[in-house]
């Protein structure tokens, strides 16, 4: 996740009263429209293990052991449990997640880490989602005598999966090139 509900609740006061589960829904669809968008999956390559994946629970095998809880981290190399997850607690050997996972003898977890710019480009488009998404439907222009009004209007020429295209301006930094596997 970009940003835990807390720390976003404790550090922007606008959110206060928004559902935890809708605020963490809009989120995770943000955080995949940004990894869509900039082709960057945001990994940390020297923070990753090899795991056994049980239940909610991955146990280490080999690697280096470096997570903490709340990280967000990628499965992968497995299939079944591919995927971001939340880290919700840490022991010795274990990784507790925040959903259960298929059983599997290996699976690939890497540390996700994204840049401040990120997490605020982030916040402003949730920002905008949740506040002024239902404030730009309607009339595109209007005309009374010699006053005119124009509306931006939103289609798929200036949008990125349903957000304005000029909120993602934050991502330039981190687009990469995509790459087609065969």
């Amino acid at each position: 996740m970009l940003i835990s509900i807390t720390d976003l609740k404790a550090l922007y006061s606008e959110f206060e009263d928004v559902n935890d589960e809708l605020l963490k829904r809009k989120l995770s669809a943000i955080e995949s429209t940004i990894r869509a968008y900039t082709f960057n999956n945001f990994q940390n390559r020297q923070v990753r293990s090899i795991c056994t994946a049980k239940g909610k629970t991955l146990t280490y095998q080999k690697g280096n052991w470096l997570f903490r809880e709340s990280d967000t981290i990628q499965l992968s190399d497995n299939g079944l449990n591919d995927g971001l997850y939340v880290i919700s607690k840490v022991t010795a050997n274990d990784i507790e997640v925040d959903e259960i996972l298929y059983q599997s003898d290996e699976v690939l977890v890497t540390k996700i880490q994204y840049p401040f710019e990120i997490v605020e480009g982030a916040i402003n488009l949730l920002r905008w989602d949740v506040f002024e998404r239902d404030k730009n439907e309607g009339v595109a222009s209007e005309s009374i005598s010699r006053h005119s009004v124009s509306y931006v209007n939103y289609d798929a020429s200036n949008t990125i999966n349903g957000y304005p295209s000029k909120l993602f301006g934050f991502c330039t930094p981190y687009m990469r090139v995509k790459t087609w596997k065969r």
